[in-house]
């Protein structure tokens, strides 16, 4: 078996540098995401319909290697592409 495939296996893969990633735009996305806005709420923040915020999202998990929502937000916290803790306008409406 191949270091690399056990280190994907363990989690371990160095993560790529958070600029290359992801675009600004694209962070405070899963940022929004993980202070808990739906993706009405996401769009009102962002001035797009949910349906292209859920296009938006599918692309982000791609591109971080997430199969979901909450594995997202977990991966954007561990390779710090997100604060731990948003500050997020809206987050607490």
């Amino acid at each position: 078996m191949s270091t690399q495939l056990v280190q994907v296996a363990a989690g371990t893969t160095p993560a790529a540098p958070a600029p290359e990633r992801l675009t600004d735009g694209e962070r405070r996305m899963l940022a929004m995401l993980a202070a808990g806005l739906s993706r009405e709420q996401i769009g009102r923040h962002t001035g797009c319909v949910p349906t292209t915020v859920g296009r938006q999202l599918t692309r982000i998990y791609r591109r971080i290697g997430a199969i979901n929502a909450a594995n997202a937000v977990a991966i954007a916290i561990r390779d710090g592409l997100i604060n731990a803790r948003p500050n997020q306008p809206g987050a607490s409406q």
